[in-house]
């Protein structure tokens, strides 16, 4: 994969990434607002029912749960149905002017019961009683059967609405039961002034079509839930104009109408998510089936500045990192041109160091040339002596001598000897071997010098070794042959350029610590000007005279110095210059200093 396809990659992974985290962030805190307002509804909903219970508890002290009522209404069990009615129309008249002011202030039914739980009064419809109750009122047979007072909301035959039902007794005898109870719009409609929403009343379209007298149906419409009606009353409060305003726009009906099955009150953002709709199911007091739920609609802009604000973060982090990556790639395309820059002029560099070393050993071959030149030229100057020795022996004596003539043979062996160790030492030292190893580092000094005897015995140069000649070092044994005769070299043309006397070389080897040895060569050549010292090993940097210096032996010097991890250093001695050279003192040791500094 190219890095453009990979930054593209991870840049729409990035994206993605952040839109997820920011959608999660919204839906998380979008869902948390609507669990918040789900509790307040519930408990302003609480709230105003308390309320309503205390009203209908007041009523039924200080109006019904009278002697005079009680006494009336206790001669019902005992009379006839024509004498019930005698009863019905005194109940009626007793407690007409209170129903009527009472209703006034919401109240929707005052409703007696037989203790067989059959209606004896309705008081918002007195042309209708005597139907039995049993099956379609849950808390008449409740109160009629256990002698206790029950509330809750419950549909009836002709209504709705919040019963408070509570047993009659006259002189301890239980004598039926009498009912209060109160609108559901009305309850919407105080509700929504306490409380500043919009609100109405969905009933179970099972129940309507199970309990409400048949010519009393057309009380209720149907509503946007398929499972519940709406009661339509003709009253000042338009529960359909409600709904219809409330219910604009929403679609997953089937998946609210499931939740509310749930029996757990919920809330959801209207579609323009300007409004919260909370529905509060509300539970029969018997079975604890859902009997209807309470929709509320409440202004809240927290939802749409949630999202807007969400979407304003999400273009502004969408942008920021295009940005960013938009930077980054070209910071990296940037440095990718520059690394291959870099690449191409370390390539260079290092072509140009092959070059300088093929002319460094270039050099060393024509000055190993000129050695061997001087090497031979005593042994060839002798063994040509003694062959015309022998030719003039040969010529002139017929009575040869044969001990003279193996003696000036054994002499000419003696010297094509020599010349063989010559090409041997010769030889070895351009045999291409580049394997790090651990040698004596004495016996390689001592090696190296046998190179360029016969030039140093011609320049009158002593060489001399001192210090620790058992100490083994590590490094490649031919090429640091190289570096030390790059310094003898260096030491030679300075003491023939400053004509110096008592010419001497010394090699001084010294433990530097446990780890390291150190080499150091130094001369009485006269030294190295200061102004130049510090650029010794830089490449083509001589301060020698052109026909004598390339520039390149020291800088080479230094490169297979740094190859094996050693150090060479330069400073001016009286009357001099020594070079110091400081090695591993094993390969193994070197192994482990490099393996240190690459965990750092």
């Amino acid at each position: 994969m190219s890095i453009k396809r990979k930054f593209i990659f991870f840049y729409i992974v990035t994206l993605l990434c952040v839109g997820i985290i920011l959608y999660i962030e919204k839906e998380s805190k979008i869902n948390n607002y609507l669990i918040e307002r789900t509790n307040i509804a519930k408990i302003n909903y609480n709230s105003l029912y308390n309320e309503y219970k205390k009203i209908a508890d007041i009523i039924f002290l200080t109006q019904i749960n009278q002697k005079e009522i009680l006494e009336i209404f206790s001669q019902a069990n005992k009379v006839s149905k024509v004498e019930q009615q005698n009863i019905r129309n005194t109940l009626y008249r007793n407690l007409d002017n209170v129903y009527a002011l009472l209703n006034s202030y919401n109240l929707r039914q005052l409703h007696f019961h037989l203790p067989n739980s059959d209606s004896f009064l309705r008081f918002h419809r007195p042309e209708k009683f005597g139907d039995s109750l049993v099956g379609i009122r849950d808390t008449i047979e409740f109160v009629n059967k256990y002698k206790k007072p029950i509330d809750g909301f419950e549909e009836g035959r002709i209504f709705n609405g919040y019963r408070f039902v509570y047993p009659l007794f006259f002189e301890d005898i239980h004598i039926g039961s009498v009912e209060v109870s109160f609108s559901t719009s009305e309850f919407a409609k105080e509700y929504d002034m306490d409380y500043g929403s919009t609100s109405f009343f969905l009933v179970s379209k099972k129940l309507v079509d199970q309990k409400v007298f048949e010519d009393e149906q057309d009380n209720y419409s149907v509503s946007f839930l398929d499972d519940f009606y709406i009661l339509n009353e003709k009253d000042t409060i338009n529960q359909v104009s409600k709904m219809k305003e409330i219910s604009k726009g929403i679609k997953n009906t089937k998946t609210i109408e499931n939740k509310i099955y749930d029996g757990v009150g919920f809330s959801i953002s209207s579609p323009d998510n300007l409004d919260t709709i909370t529905f509060i199911p509300i539970l029969n007091s018997i079975t604890q089936s859902v009997s209807a739920v309470h929709i509320i609609k409440h202004k809240s802009i927290y939802i749409k500045n949630k999202i807007v604000l969400t979407n304003i973060l999400l273009v502004v982090l969408f942008t920021l990192i295009s940005l960013i990556f938009y930077f980054l790639y070209l910071n990296f395309r940037h440095k990718k041109e520059l690394q291959d820059k870099i690449d191409l002029a370390v390539a260079h560099m290092r072509h140009q160091d092959m070059i300088l070393h093929r002319q460094s050993k270039a050099a060393a071959l024509g000055e190993m040339i000129d050695a061997i030149g001087h090497q031979w030229k005593t042994p060839l100057s002798i063994i040509r002596l003694y062959a015309q020795d022998i030719g003039y022996i040969l010529k002139t004596d017929n009575n040869i001598d044969k001990k003279e003539l193996l003696f000036y043979l054994n002499k000419i062996l003696f010297q094509t000897e020599h010349l063989n160790e010559t090409i041997d030492s010769f030889r070895e030292f351009f045999r291409p071997l580049s394997n790090i190893e651990d040698v004596i580092l004495k016996e390689l000094i001592d090696n190296t010098l046998v190179i360029v005897k016969d030039e140093m015995i011609q320049y009158n140069i002593i060489p001399s070794i001192t210090g620790d000649f058992d100490t083994k070092v590590c490094l490649v044994p031919n090429e640091f042959k190289h570096v030390i005769l790059n310094l003898i070299k260096n030491s030679k043309d300075a003491f023939i350029e400053n004509n110096t006397k008592d010419r001497v070389i010394n090699f001084h080897i010294k433990q530097l610590n446990v780890n390291e040895i150190e080499l150091q060569i130094s001369d009485n050549a006269g030294g190295i000007p200061k102004n130049v010292i510090e650029h010794i090993f830089e490449p083509n940097f001589s301060i020698k005279s052109q026909d004598i210096g390339t520039g390149i032996g020291l800088y080479i010097s230094k490169q297979i110095l740094d190859k094996i991890g050693a150090e060479i250093n330069v400073e001016n001695i009286d009357n001099g210059t020594k070079f110091i050279i400081i090695i591993y003192k094993a390969c193994e040791l070197r192994n482990i200093a490099n393996h240190k500094k690459n965990l750092k």
